[in-house]
């Protein structure tokens, strides 16, 4: 039941059912039940019912070329009417690694040509599904040094053990942290409240609380759930391969970027997120604009080139496509595409591709950096004159920048009746 070396390299069999049969690769032709052409008198005809037809292909006990000449029985005598083609085939595997116990997969695969848009452009795609499974239990695993296996085991026992308990504590310091915060908000604001007849505005309730702190704890959630998983997966309770690598890799980064807090202590070292925490609200409320003038543009390029190019054939592609052209790519290729179609889509197509390009590359991108160009000035601005706390703490310190009379903030005047002393830094 083994794939033949001819056609790959590794360790593959085909997959069995319940019943011990071999799974055998299946190829699906899928095209309009009725159709007929002839492109000499320009005639037609067709309904719109389609039909699929499956066959299995068995290659086991044949050379390269009758497997060929197999495959190709199998496919449409006249791709008149063609849809879609689509290869379903399962392998298992073994995975050999040096010192590391096997593991057994199954792989699944599906191999798809597309002309649902009738263009002449077929799109291939590729799917490969990874699925962890059992082993036979009378496999047998004989490591050269009996202990190295019992030695990594239990290390990564400890490991994964210490690296819960610390997400744990962490996780629970900075709950009772957030509490402390929160009763301390209480009590002032149930003071100003009795004594001065008023409540918290906004900016003075947000500066009792640190968004390192829920940042924080939502990173210790993600590492313990991470953790959980690679247990799970360790002890062959559970396989979910891909679920556990995207908790484990977010958790690695996000512990990662808390780990900037610590440069708060020092203000020039902390200068990035100063200044994204100046040029957050400005970038936000150009991006809503942005989003509205990107959407127009989906649709557009999807209504009216997606008959034409596979690119703009759906939402999804339309979006993809769009926006690799902000980064540069696709540019030439995508524009190639669809110029040829007609004298009036060309003409269509340069206005479209042309304005978008200078909309989105030259104008919002020129604007985008002249934010962050100005938010760093006034980073850099506060630095020197020791008010990088307001720009963490809440929202005071871009009020004061109306009484700064320079550039050079060597002679900076608050507003009339403010006090821009900052309090202790609580970080």
């Amino acid at each position: 039941s083994g794939i033949n070396a001819e056609y790959g390299v590794g360790i593959f069999g085909f997959n069995r059912d319940a019943n011990n049969k071999t799974v055998l690769p299946e190829i699906c032709v899928t095209k309009f039940a009725n159709a007929s052409v002839d492109v000499a008198d320009w005639k037609f005809q067709f309904d719109e019912k389609t039909s699929t037809n499956c066959s299995k292909v068995d290659c086991r006990n044949s050379t390269r070329l009758e497997c060929k000449r197999r495959v190709i029985e199998m496919l449409p005598e006249s791709y008149v009417g063609f849809i879609s083609l689509r290869t379903i085939f399962q392998v298992r595997t073994i995975f050999l690694s040096v010192r590391a116990e096997p593991k057994c997969v199954l792989l699944n695969a599906t191999h798809t040509l597309r002309n649902e848009v009738m263009s002449g452009a077929i799109v291939s795609e590729f799917l490969l599904f990874y699925n962890e499974v059992d082993c036979s239990e009378s496999s047998q695993y004989k490591p050269q040094d009996g202990l190295i296996g019992i030695r990594e085991t239990l290390g990564q026992i400890i490991l994964d053990s210490a690296a819960m308990a610390l997400s744990l504590i962490t996780g629970f310091l900075v709950l009772k942290r957030l509490r402390a915060t929160f009763l301390l908000y209480l009590e002032t604001k149930n003071f100003y409240a009795f004594h001065y007849g008023r409540k918290l505005t906004w900016s003075e309730t947000s500066a009792f609380f640190s968004g390192w702190d829920f940042f924080s704890l939502f990173a210790e959630a993600v590492t313990i759930a991470g953790i959980a998983f690679k247990i799970n997966l360790d002890s062959d309770v559970d396989h979910h391969l891909d679920i556990t690598a995207v908790l484990i890799g977010s958790a690695v980064a996000i512990n990662w970027i808390t780990a900037l807090r610590f440069l708060s202590f020092d203000k020039g070292y902390y200068i990035l997120v100063l200044t994204l925490s100046v040029a957050l609200p400005n970038i936000l409320r150009l991006m809503i604009c942005i989003v509205v003038i990107y959407i127009g543009y989906v649709l557009c390029g999807w209504v009216v080139f997606g008959p034409f190019t596979y690119k703009f054939a759906s939402i999804t592609q339309t979006v993809d496509t769009l926006f690799a052209m902000i980064n540069g790519d696709e540019i030439l290729d995508s524009f190639m595409q669809v110029t040829g179609s007609s004298h009036l889509l060309s003409i269509f197509s340069k206005i479209y591709f042309y304005s978008f390009i200078v909309l989105f590359i030259y104008v919002v991108l020129s604007v985008m950096i002249s934010l962050i160009g100005e938010a760093m000035i006034v980073a850099q601005k506060a630095v020197r004159t020791g008010m990088g706390y307001w720009l963490v703490e809440g929202d005071v310190f871009p009020e004061l920048l109306l009484g700064w009379s320079n550039d050079d903030g060597d002679d900076i005047q608050p507003k009339s009746g403010q006090d821009i002393s900052a309090p202790q830094n609580r970080l």
